[in-house]
């Protein structure tokens, strides 16, 4: 099942091992598919979540309420699940290699409040005077991967796209639209595929700034 979510209700002071949202949603669809005696192995693969978070609440509680819904509507839909005996199969990759890569923080006034602790800079920003407005680039390039690997798959006429990062809900949107103008009559995400290149933003998120276009 693909569903675009982070997997966050635990918060990073929490040490132990968790599969947080997505767990709770497996273990509810396995567990009531075996005492249907149809049992089954249920597989989380993420969408585009790079700007979703879970709003079910946080910690344990949150992680369950959550993923025990999302489990439920993947149950709900299992009876209408059909089969094809025969089904054609094509794949496409390729690898794209990035000249520059660049860490942009957003200092401005209104986005102190965001959570930069990664970095250590919030100590330096709260020195800054309330209407400092600037924008700091730090190029990184050879710090980090440069090449990435896109990939699609049909399976009949449906298509999987294969995204190596984070990408916000826009551009799944964007890609679904493509899917149907091409004809195809469901169109799949999965992110964090093949790689990771951070989070990806539309030309409008990323002009904004913020956490993820940094």
């Amino acid at each position: 099942f693909n569903f675009a979510v982070h997997g966050t209700c635990y918060s990073d002071d929490n040490l132990k091992m968790s599969a947080d949202f997505m767990g709770y949603a497996e273990r509810r669809i396995e567990n009531v598919m075996l005492e249907k005696k149809t049992p089954v192995v249920a597989m989380f693969i993420n969408g585009t979540e790079g700007d979703v978070s879970p709003a079910n609440g946080k910690g344990g509680d949150g992680a369950k309420m959550g993923g025990e819904g999302l489990g439920q509507k993947v149950l709900e839909l299992i009876p209408n699940i059909t089969t094809n005996r025969d089904l054609s199969i094509a794949v496409v990759n390729e690898e794209i290699t990035f000249k520059k890569a660049h860490l942009n923080l957003d200092l401005f006034d209104e986005r102190r409040d965001v959570e930069v602790d990664c970095w250590g800079i919030r100590n330096w920003l709260a020195e800054l005077s309330p209407d400092a407005r600037f924008k700091l680039k730090v190029e990184i390039t050879g710090m980090v991967p440069m090449s990435f690997r896109f990939q699609a798959l049909r399976l009949g006429n449906t298509v999987i796209a294969c995204i190596p990062g984070e990408a916000l809900t826009n551009i799944g949107t964007m890609i679904k639209a493509a899917g149907r103008k091409l004809g195809f009559s469901n169109t799949f995400i999965f992110g964090l595929a093949n790689g990771h290149m951070g989070y990806i933003t539309d030309e409008q998120n990323f002009d904004e700034g913020g956490y993820e276009a940094m």
